[in-house]
């Protein structure tokens, strides 16, 4: 019957659309930078998307790109520590241990458990030349989990380059 052959004919355009529109999607999820870009587009206040991009940014090396994005999450929700801590590892990795440290305050001021940061921060006053300070910094570390291995790995080295081989070999 024509109603039949009418609807069929409306099934097979929609699966054809729809499939279409499928296969265009496909090439947003494939690369994580476009799929957030183009997320933006549509959600210019997702401090989530901010934040993914800002870390996506940051492992290829668009240090300046990372640190606009993350700030961006940051003006969006001043009270979650993680866009703090990120942000520090940035600053850190391009040598620029002041700000690195006050970034990683700022997530232990948010979350005093915040162990990452509390470890980050041992390193960073490590290269400052206080490495007394750090110590306290990684033994704070330890206490929320004794068995976090960077702790105990930054421990040994900041002992180490004290001197203090046997406390170094404990770690």
């Amino acid at each position: 019957t024509r109603c039949n052959r009418y609807g069929g004919v409306v099934v097979g355009v929609l699966i054809a659309f729809y499939s279409v529109l499928t296969i265009r999607q496909n090439v947003y999820w494939s690369e994580p930078a476009a799929f957030y870009e183009r997320t933006l587009r549509y959600a210019p206040l997702s401090r989530k998307a901010h934040y993914n991009l800002g870390m996506i940014y940051a492992s290829a090396d668009r240090e300046e790109e990372a640190i606009g994005m993350l700030d961006r999450a940051i003006e969006m929700n001043p009270y979650h520590a993680e866009p703090y801590y990120s942000l520090g590892y940035i600053y850190y990795g391009a040598g620029r241990m002041e700000e690195a440290m006050d970034q990683f305050k700022k997530a232990i001021e948010i979350d005093p458990g915040h162990i990452r940061s509390l470890n980050a921060l041992g390193a960073a006053t490590v290269k400052t030349g206080k490495t007394n300070e750090a110590i306290v910094l990684f033994k704070k570390a330890l206490e929320l989990d004794e068995d976090y291995a960077p702790a105990h790995r930054n421990l040994a080295k900041a002992y180490y380059g004290k001197g203090e081989y046997r406390q170094a070999a404990r770690h």
